[in-house]
């Protein structure tokens, strides 16, 4: 372990370079049999960054000894509502204010992430070298946001954009590249991380198993601008609870390119609050538009019809058919 995590005080074997050195020792001969007999091959690449090594001394530890000085941007304190009552209680019970989330981990996991830049760049070099980049689909994106002071909230686990937003970022010649359909969409695309798994079937020509359960994503070969909505989901995990001012319940919420609704749920599965924000005119959610007891109704929003949507989504299976996914 203490080789992965490397000395902090020199940076040799530094996590990011260690493990990145490992996966370019297997690319390289990944490339070589290609080469030789055209065997395709699969990398994943899951680095730490920017996950914390150690909480107690995290600017030490964390960042490449290169990088520890390095100004970053979007790490500044957060608008944050002074009153929180239209949201559930877990939110409420966190201070309203958490100036080491954005003041020490936030720049702290953005310089980590340049030795990460450093490395895949490093990575598109191998291919190009090695005369596999116009043949290789190339995948970058990420498992879950993070809250940097965000309505008090310092924690994944959460419906709110800086939590469920991630990148997603496809290149492959003559698909996923400038002047291609799925280039023109996208800045507006609106996809998901099950849409990997069909996107990757679709290019590189492999069918579906029927005998398989279905597949709720789509190809975005075949769909670029991806789906009418997005479906989010938690399920609360008691073993988070005691890390926590309050444990996050399970929710589930939906996003439509303006409208982000969500229902938190207790442990018999019975839904306790609700949400709606109008991400146009309230970008950063602060207002919820609707009463906060689940199943009230509203006035100006038609509250049934999205509890219906969002309960149709959770129910859905596959692209296509009577209980399609949208």
């Amino acid at each position: 372990m203490r080789k992965i995590l490397g000395d902090p005080a020199t940076g040799a074997n530094y996590n990011t370079t260690w493990v990145g050195t490992r996966a370019g020792e297997f690319l390289d001969r990944a490339m070589a049999a290609r080469a030789a007999d055209g065997t395709p091959f699969f990398m994943e690449f899951d680095p730490t960054a920017p996950h914390l090594h150690d909480e107690q001394n995290t600017a030490r530890n964390m960042t490449e000894p290169k990088y520890r000085n390095l100004a970053v941007p979007g790490c500044a304190a957060p608008t944050v509502e002074s009153d929180r009552t239209d949201k559930p209680a877990y939110v409420q019970a966190f201070p309203l204010t958490d100036p080491y989330s954005y003041g020490v981990i936030c720049p702290v996991a953005q310089r980590t992430l340049r030795s990460l830049d450093d490395w895949f760049g490093a990575t598109i070099d191998r291919l190009t070298a090695a005369g596999q980049l116009d043949q290789t689909l190339i995948v970058f994106t990420s498992d879950n946001g993070l809250m940097y002071g965000e309505h008090g909230l310092s924690r994944k686990y959460v419906p709110y954009e800086p939590s469920v937003r991630v990148p997603l970022m496809l290149a492959y010649p003559g698909v996923f590249a400038p002047g291609t359909t799925a280039a023109a969409n996208a800045s507006r695309a609106l996809v998901s991380n099950i849409d990997i798994l069909p996107t990757i079937l679709s290019v590189t020509g492999t069918p579906v198993n029927p005998a398989l359960p279905k597949i709720d994503g789509v190809s975005l070969v075949a769909k670029p601008a991806g789906h009418k909505v997005v479906l989010s989901e938690y399920w609360g995990d008691p073993r988070w609870a005691p890390s926590v001012p309050a444990p996050i319940p399970t929710w589930s919420a939906l996003y439509d390119r303006r409208w982000t609704f969500a229902i938190t749920y207790d442990t018999a599965g019975r839904a306790v609050t609700q949400e709606l924000y109008d991400r146009v005119r309230d970008p950063k959610e602060l207002t919820n538009l609707i009463p906060l007891r689940a199943g009230a109704t509203s006035s100006t929003y038609d509250v049934p019809r999205w509890t219906a949507r969002l309960n149709a989504e959770r129910r859905c299976a596959g692209a296509s058919g009577a209980r399609m996914c949208h």
